[in-house]
C-alpha cells in the first residue's frame, strides 16, 4: 500500500511538472523505479500530451529522453493543436510563436538537439517581444538560461538582447518584476541580472524594474547590480516594516493594559459587594 501511493503521488506530480516545466520536479518523479512515462491520466492524457500542449519544449525534450512515445500524446497531439489554430504554426513566416512549435516538433524527433537556434534571438512578436520576454512571461527560468547559452552572444551582443525592449519599453527584467511565484522571480531575476540586466532601464512609463516590485530579496538582487534606487527604496521599504511592527506591538500591549484595567476593575466592583 505505501509503494503504491508513493507511486502515486509520483505519477501526479510527473504529470504537474510536465505541465508547468519544471524541469526538477520533473526528474525527481521520473527518478521513481515505477513511474511510468507514457501513463494515461483520468482524461486519458499522458505527461507529454501535457508538456506539448503547453509549448513546454524542456519538459517534451526530458519525457522522450526517459521513454515518452512519440505517438503517446506526440505528434497526433502536436498535429491536432495546430489544425485546430490553438497554436500557431505557419512554415513560411517567421514568429516566435513558430519558432515555439519548432522545437517542440524537434525535441519530439530528436531530445539531444538544443533548445535554440541562435537565428531566434531578433526574432519579435506584434508587441514586440522577443523568446526572452516570453520565457519570463512563462516563468521558465531554465529556458531563458539556455537561450543566453546557446544564442551564442557574449558581452555587449548578450547585453543589447537581454536589454531590449517591447512596445511599453519593458525589459525582459520590468516582465520578471510581474512574476507571482515569489522564488521564481527571485530566481528569474538574478538569471537576467546575471547576464547583463541593466536595472536603470525606464520603461515607457518612467519606471525602472524596482519601481515595480516591493520584494526584498529582488530589490537586494538589484542593488547589488548597480541600482541605487532599490537601495533606497529596500531601505524605505524595511524602516516601514519596522514601524508597522512597533505599532503593532504597541496596540497590543495598550489592549493588553486595557484588558487588566478592565480586570481589576471587575475586581474591585465584587470585593465592594456592589456587583
Amino acid at each position: 500500500l505505501y509503494q503504491f501511493s508513493n507511486t502515486a503521488l509520483a505519477q501526479q506530480a510527473l504529470i504537474s511538472a510536465a505541465k508547468n516545466d519544471d524541469s526538477v520536479e520533473l526528474l525527481k518523479a521520473l527518478h521513481h523505479p515505477f513511474v511510468n512515462p507514457n501513463q494515461l491520466d483520468k482524461q486519458d492524457k499522458t505527461p507529454l500530451f501535457y508538456a506539448i500542449t503547453q509549448m513546454n519544449v524542456n519538459a517534451v525534450r526530458i519525457l522522450r529522453q526517459h521513454g515518452a512515445f512519440e505517438d503517446a500524446g506526440g505528434f497526433a497531439c502536436l498535429t491536432e493543436w495546430i489544425n485546430s489554430g490553438v497554436v500557431e504554426y505557419d512554415p513560411g513566416y517567421n514568429s516566435i510563436e513558430n519558432m515555439w512549435t519548432q522545437q517542440v516538433e524537434q525535441a519530439l524527433v530528436n531530445p539531444e538537439l538544443k533548445p535554440v537556434d541562435p537565428a531566434d534571438c531578433d526574432m519579435l512578436d506584434e508587441h514586440l517581444n522577443t523568446a526572452l520576454h516570453l520565457n519570463v512571461q512563462r516563468e521558465e527560468v531554465d529556458n531563458l538560461i539556455q537561450f543566453c547559452r546557446y544564442s551564442n552572444r557574449q558581452g555587449a551582443d548578450l547585453r543589447a538582447m537581454v536589454n531590449q525592449q517591447n512596445d511599453q519599453g519593458d525589459t525582459p527584467l520590468h516582465v520578471a518584476m510581474k512574476i507571482s511565484n515569489a522564488n521564481k522571480r527571485v530566481l528569474m531575476c538574478r538569471a537576467l541580472l546575471e547576464r547583463g540586466a541593466d536595472p536603470s532601464i525606464k520603461n515607457h512609463s518612467k519606471n525602472q524594474p524596482c519601481d515595480l516590485t516591493t520584494d526584498i530579496a529582488v530589490l537586494k538582487s538589484l542593488e547589488e547590480h548597480g541600482c541605487s534606487d532599490a537601495l533606497y527604496k529596500r531601505c524605505q521599504l524595511e524602516e516601514q516594516a519596522i514601524s508597522d511592527s512597533y505599532a503593532a506591538d504597541r496596540a497590543a500591549r495598550d489592549e493588553q493594559e486595557r484588558d487588566e484595567k478592565r480586570k481589576a476593575d471587575n475586581a474591585a466592583w465584587n470585593t465592594q459587594g456592589n456587583w
